[in-house]
């Protein structure tokens, strides 16, 4: 046996030894005719050894030491976990025993441990928030505390548990979770105590806060210093942050204003006074919660939302970071999300008074014209003057020269200290909130009080970006390329607009003069109205908005002397360079690492800070300068520009130069692509399986470019600027500001862009459902438009010429008719493509998108066909066909139980196209093709073999011969 045992240590086992230990256990009395059970052999060896002769895999454990190795870790972790508490049997028990007969629930039912079970007592039942509430109950009558291990059995926990801010942190959110109230979990909280109960009961108190409780999150707040649970700076932020989002703008109240700035001034003295102790070392800088900008921003967020005496309580805490009587400057150094939130306050209070002044029914057109101009002319000045605040702030200290240094080395001692000043980053969230205040489609003050800003303002807003973001600068030069015109000039309002703008204030203005016109601020005339920075024709000067500096060496500059003389000029506001907040955390972070933790702080794992160029543009200063084009009146500026973004910043390649010159030749009234950029659906040749691999007839047939050149041509796609919400946002507006063109055609190229292979190279930009929905859309919004229109139209006319009105409500004419129906076919191949790629299903498109088809040609249907040939319309209806044929099933071929939607309505197109072939006397050999493919289809028999393959192939000729 010792034999068997080194030689299996050893691990080298050869025939002969193998041969020996079999005889060996063949012969051993313990093994005679019993089988391999691990139950019977008692010989772990034994059971190894032929295990090994089996599989030729060599056991670390045999069955049973692995049983029992297995049992003794259950117990050791069983031992763990109810230690401190009571098992379920005993809780029971227990509670039977000391709580029998007076346990009652909060509607006063008594509930009987008699027919309780000790799995009612477990953490996940429904019965044990209603006993653990019973208990505190009884605790609160007879004052006599709670059996401590039946508590913690309640709670899903132990004693060794309560001892990790984890553990507790983990259970308390549980318990939210679980009983979607924070009486247990607060209890939790309050028995792990002040080092292990705070981040739960912040859990606690942001959960209230999230629901909008903020009466119980108030009291929470106040009853922890009575609770012994301490108030730390994470709890100051939950708390002010939560108040602020679980309010309404305007719904804060003045006593919950005055409450919150009480609470924040005493943190702030607090932190002040345990900080001078910390300094005399009468007290642990680590027991110290400071009072940074961050608490005075979110208590700053929440009182921007009170709109007394136009926001008197946010105004008086934001002159807290102005220099007091003495000259002494705050210890709170402002930065550009304090800056933000302050005028984005402004902004929606603005915003509210507009609303109030156009909703007022007794004030007349021309007193709400002068009303709403005076609201925004008070909010510009108030952003001037914010801007003024936040560029003196950012605006680093101008560095001595060499010759002044060697004249009097003092200057750059001075220049030292001024370098320790920590600088503001201008960023692209406070410029987004700075441009909403001039572009604002709310103001009222544009061509009608429901438009957005005056033309000027939008001008304004406009320069402002293309003097901060180079790349807005890039695409106005593209814009500018659609005219030919030398004295074109691209901010400039279309001539409609600015006539009927400039109309609409001379005759409020001229109303005023006749009437005794009251303003808001009475202390403003009508020549106030407009500030003069506004109506200024003279430019903004790119100096002044964002001048040259010489910055600060960087942080982690080596030698920086040589830094401070290089004399090298960056922009003030750059949005690509890192802010001065990322080059800290990233020094912080490798001052961390070279002193293994003693110094410094360590990024977190999901830290995006980077020393990396970033974007200069994002998605909302990119969809401000759009809305600025449209508030302009530059419907085929903005249409280009949306090509220019997708070009540049989504991976779709298209040529520029081709859009350029369909626009210049054409315009936009049928889009800018031409047919090359359009893919072809090529039918399926199988039924319903989807198992085909679908032909794609793409833009690479017609342009000779590899794959890779365009790769290389095409910019990869910036998901942070262009993502599929923002396409979806681009056919909202195509579609509600270019409806004298054709906005399904735009939003179709759009849409067949993203399909299409050979123009989506990057691949990562793809439709959803919202955005298939939203063209759909788009389609019928268009017929509404063409409906409304011809109708107005035709009963004007009558009615000038004196002629009976019988205008039909819904008509569509031949024009309508050749722009609208080339689209739907266009569109209806890109869906199809787009839901064949990679897909294995039953049928072509979705079930939802077959019914929005449907109901846009039944539409067509409904509407009446004006001033059309009986040839010509046989043409259209030879389109509709094209459309919807690969969608069409007879009824006696579809099974319901597939549960596949098909297009029924085309067979009025396809009946009707039929008769008048088959009556014709000529036809050329489409068009015979065509109706010996529609009898085939008519003729077609459930009975048929291969019924539906045949009805496929029959549905692609159809559409292969409509041209």
């Amino acid at each position: 046996m010792l034999r068997i045992r080194s030689a299996y240590r050893s691990k080298v086992i050869n025939v002969s030894t193998l041969r020996y230990f079999s005889c060996t256990l063949i012969n051993a009395k313990t093994t005679t005719n019993k089988e391999l059970d691990p139950k019977v052999y008692k010989s772990h060896v034994k059971t190894k050894l032929n295990y090994f002769l089996e599989t030729g895999q060599i056991l670390k454990y045999s069955p049973d030491q692995y049983q029992k190795r297995i049992s003794k870790i259950k117990e050791k972790s069983s031992y763990k976990v109810n230690s401190g508490s009571y098992s379920s049997q005993k809780a029971l028990l227990v509670l039977r025993s000391k709580y029998d007969s007076i346990l009652q629930t909060d509607s006063g039912d008594i509930i009987s441990t008699e027919k309780l079970t000790p799995s009612d007592l477990n953490i996940d039942s429904q019965k044990s928030l209603e006993i653990f509430k019973a208990l505190v109950n009884i605790k609160k009558i007879n004052r006599k505390p709670i059996d401590e291990k039946l508590v913690l059995k309640l709670l899903g926990t132990n004693s060794v548990q309560l001892n990790d801010p984890f553990l507790v942190t983990r259970d308390v959110l549980k318990l939210l979770e679980r009983d979607k109230e924070i009486t247990r979990a607060v209890y939790l909280a309050k028995l792990a105590g002040s080092n292990s109960g705070v981040v739960g009961m912040n859990a606690v108190l942001q959960w209230l806060l999230e629901r909008g409780d903020t009466r119980a999150a108030f009291k929470n707040f106040q009853d922890r210093k009575k609770w012994g649970i301490p108030i730390t700076e994470h709890t100051y932020t939950i708390f002010f942050d939560g108040l602020a989002k679980a309010h309404e703008w305007g719904k804060v109240s003045d006593e919950m204003a005055e409450k919150c700035m009480q609470i924040f001034e005493t943190f702030r003295e607090s932190s002040s006074s345990k900080a001078i102790k910390s300094d005399e070392n009468k007290i642990d800088k680590r027991d110290i919660s400071k009072c940074t900008i961050a608490h005075f921003n979110a208590c700053l967020n929440l009182l921007m939302k009170n709109f007394k005496n136009d926001q008197q309580y946010a105004w008086s805490f934001f002159d807290l970071l102005l220099p007091d009587n003495t000259g002494t400057s705050s210890t709170l150094i402002a930065d550009s999300q304090t800056f933000t939130i302050f005028l984005n306050g402004i902004k929606k209070h603005s915003q509210y008074k507009s609303e109030l002044v156009i909703n007022n029914d007794n004030l007349t057109k021309q007193v709400k014209t002068l009303n709403l101009l005076q609201i925004q002319g008070k909010l510009i000045q108030i952003a001037d003057l914010i801007l003024e605040k936040i560029t003196i702030a950012a605006t680093p200290p101008v560095p001595p020269t060499k010759e002044e240094v060697e004249e009097n080395p003092d200057c750059l001692i001075r220049y030292r200290q001024k370098m320790k000043r920590q600088l503001v980053d201008i960023d692209q969230t406070f410029v987004s909130v700075f441009i909403s205040c001039f572009i604002n489609n709310s103001a009222g003050t544009g061509l009608h009080s429901t438009s957005g800003s005056h033309y000027k303002y939008i001008q304004s807003g406009l320069r402002y970006l293309s003097i901060w973001c180079p790349e807005v600068q890039s695409l106005f030069h593209f814009v500018e390329k659609v005219s030919d015109d030398n004295k074109y000039v691209l901010l400039k309002p279309s001539d409609t607009l600015q006539i009927g703008t400039d109309s609409r204030l001379k005759n409020a203005i001229d109303s005023c003069e006749r009437s005794d016109l009251k303003f808001i601020d009475e202390e403003l005339a009508v020549k106030d109205i407009l500030p003069q920075s506004v109506l200024s024709s003279e430019p903004l000067e790119p100096s002044k908005i964002n001048p040259l500096v010489i910055f600060p060496p960087p942080l982690l500059s080596h030698n920086k002397t040589k830094a401070i003389f290089s004399g090298k000029q960056k922009r003030l506001v750059d949005f690509t360079r890192p802010t001065s907040a990322d080059i800290r955390l990233i020094l912080l972070d490798k001052q961390y690492k070279n002193s293994r933790g003693k110094f410094g702080k360590k990024l977190s794992g999901s830290s995006k800070v980077t020393l990396d160029k970033k974007n200069g543009i994002n998605k909302f200063i990119l969809m401000q300068t759009l809305d600025g084009l449209l508030q302009l009146g530059k419907l085929k500026e903005f249409y280009l520009a949306v090509w220019y973004c997708l070009t540049k910043w989504g991976g779709i390649y298209v040529s520029r130069t081709d859009i350029l010159k369909v626009m210049n030749d054409t315009g936009v009234s049928k889009g800018v692509l031409s047919e090359s950029y359009f893919p072809q659906f090529i039918s399926p040749k199988q039924s319903n399986s989807a198992d085909n691999i679908t032909n794609i007839k793409t833009a690479n047939d017609f342009i000779d470019i590899t794959p890779e050149k365009k790769l290389e041509l095409t910019p990869e796609h910036d998901p942070e600027t262009i993502d599929i919400m923002l396409i979806e946002n681009f056919i909202f507006k195509i579609s509600k500001n270019l409806s004298r063109e054709s906005p399904s055609s735009l939003a179709t190229e759009i849409f067949a862009s993203l399909v299409n292979p050979s123009t989506n190279v990057s691949k990562t930009l793809s439709p959803r459902p919202k955005t298939i929905d939203s063209i759909f859309s788009v389609f019928m919004k268009q017929l509404h438009h063409y409906n409304d229109s011809n109708y107005n139209r035709e009963f004007i006319e009558k009615r000038e010429k004196n002629i009976p009105n019988n205008t039909p409500k819904k008509s569509i004419t031949e024009s309508q008719l050749q722009i609208i129906l080339p689209s739907l076919i266009r569109f209806m191949d890109s869906l199809m493509i787009h839901e064949t790629r990679g897909q294995r299903k039953k049928s072509i498109v979705s079930n939802d998108y077959v019914e929005s088809y449907n109901r846009i040609i039944e539409r067509l249907y409904r509407s009446t066909w004006s001033n059309l040939e009986t040839s010509d319309e046989l043409n259209y209806h030879k389109l509709i066909i094209k459309s919807g044929i690969l969608l069409y099933r007879p009824r006696h071929l579809i099974d319901k139980r597939e549960k596949i939607v098909f297009t029924e309505p085309i067979l009025k197109s396809m009946e009707l196209v039929y008769e008048a072939l088959k009556n014709s006397q000529s036809l050329d050999k489409n068009d015979v093709k065509l109706m010996l493919s529609l009898k085939s289809i008519f003729q077609l028999k459930s009975t048929d073999e291969a019924a539906v393959e045949k009805l496929n192939s029959y549905a692609s000729k159809c559409y292969l011969s409509i041209r």
